[in-house]
């Protein structure tokens, strides 16, 4: 089940959310109007992680994360190109979790998952 963090650092011009589950992580973008202006879902991060972001006009982009380990520090994590497809049972788990959130957004991520994946 997601449970949302509390004070998240927020950018200008959006609002930002952020769930965690045991599986998988949900950041949500929020445009002034409320409506969602993309999200992005974090998944298999005890590997090293990877992103499935969404957009509105772009679609889908899957990346890995580079969490920034490096002999000499640590540096802030960043996406990369990722050649791997996002786990075929990603909307399965996402379902399993999105229990716990809000109806309409649990059903607005699964909506797009269903349309690209399915």
């Amino acid at each position: 089940m997601f449970r949302e963090f509390q004070g998240v650092r927020q950018e200008p011009g959006l609002r930002r959310r952020w769930f965690e589950s045991s599986d998988l992580d949900l950041v949500v973008w929020y445009a002034a109007d409320g409506t969602i202006s993309g999200f992005q879902l974090l998944h298999d991060t005890p590997r090293g992680g990877r992103a499935l972001t969404w957009s509105p006009g772009l679609g889908f982009s899957h990346h890995a994360i580079d969490a920034g380990d490096r002999l000499l520090g640590k540096l802030s994590p960043v996406l990369v190109q990722c050649a791997e497809s996002p786990a075929p049972d990603l909307g399965a788990r996402f379902a399993a979790e999105a229990i716990s959130l809000e109806t309409a957004l649990a059903e607005f991520v699964t909506a797009r998952l269903r349309a690209a994946f399915l």
